[in-house]
């Protein structure tokens, strides 16, 4: 059952209403049909609780369908943009001949943190390594984030798991995923496993996907540490999404103006560019 959206979450979706889409943009007709049919028997049982207005209502449908595929039901696989895998690939392993097999001294403690810590915006992007929808939007949505936010100092990017119950081995991805952070290499291993995630996640052979990317004295390192985890590495961000009331992946939460705003489903780049900007003239 869907919690019933607070004041906050409400502004947020008042605030994208304002905002317009780039000229020439079309909708997928096929893909707003599925979605559309997909929303309808979802929220039949609960449609009572909740309370729009017609404007609203009409904006939110819209950018729901423009947003990536979700995994708080079955969708459409996403379609990933084979340039940027190309760069990201190229980019990671450029990283991994650089590491070689040198030893790591010490564990790094805020791995999946990026940016200034000063940013006006903090971003906290929740999100399942067996996510269809959460691999399309690291592969394509975030190189631009990054380019046009984290890097220029405006967004500090905070990432959270958020493994789902219907994903057998999201949890050992996330486990591999945080061991190699301690190590240096978490945006290395974040790309690989969203890479190959056709490959993996039929078997769960998380650890062969490692070999590709990682060198042999420090993927036995992060074989050591995925083995002493238990999972506590996804505890934490278990209890949190909680608290935020998070209903599925990928889901994103704004830290600014001394609120917290879940945004879920994430739109498109160019609709959550527009949002960003606009809260940054604030």
């Amino acid at each position: 059952m869907e919690p019933r959206p607070t004041d906050d979450n409400r502004s947020v979706e008042e605030h994208l209403a304002t905002l317009t889409l780039p000229d020439g943009w079309r909708p997928n007709q096929p893909r707003v049909l599925t979605r559309v049919q997909e929303r309808d028997r979802r929220y039949r049982t609960t449609r009572r609780r909740w309370v729009w207005s017609t404007a609203a209502a009409s904006v939110i449908c819209l950018g729901v369908l423009a947003a990536p595929a979700s995994c708080e039901a079955a969708g459409p696989q996403p379609c990933r943009s084979p340039l940027a895998v190309r760069v990201w690939s190229a980019l990671f392993q450029q990283r991994a001949a650089a590491i070689s097999g040198a030893a790591v001294e010490h564990m790094i403690q805020d791995f999946r943190e990026s940016g200034s810590a000063s940013a006006p915006i903090t971003a906290e992007i929740y999100s399942d390594y067996q996510c269809p929808g959460c691999a399309e939007l690291f592969l394509d949505t975030m190189p631009q984030l990054t380019a046009d936010y984290v890097r220029t100092g405006k967004v500090r990017l905070v990432h959270r798991d958020l493994p789902l119950p219907q994903h057998q081995y999201a949890h050992l991805a996330a486990r591999y995923a945080n061991a190699a952070g301690r190590l240096g290499q978490y945006d290395l291993v974040v790309n690989q496993l969203f890479r190959t995630q056709h490959v993996w996640e039929a078997t769960g052979d998380v650890d062969s996907q490692m070999i590709a990317v990682l060198p042999p004295s420090l993927l036995q390192k992060v074989r050591a540490l995925v083995s002493a985890d238990r999972e506590e590495s996804v505890t934490a961000d278990l209890a949190r999404a909680r608290e935020d009331q998070i209903r599925g992946t990928p889901s994103l939460v704004i830290v600014a103006n001394g609120k917290r705003q879940v945004i879920y489903p994430i739109p498109s780049y160019p609709l959550l560019k527009k949002y960003l900007d606009s809260l940054l003239v604030k």
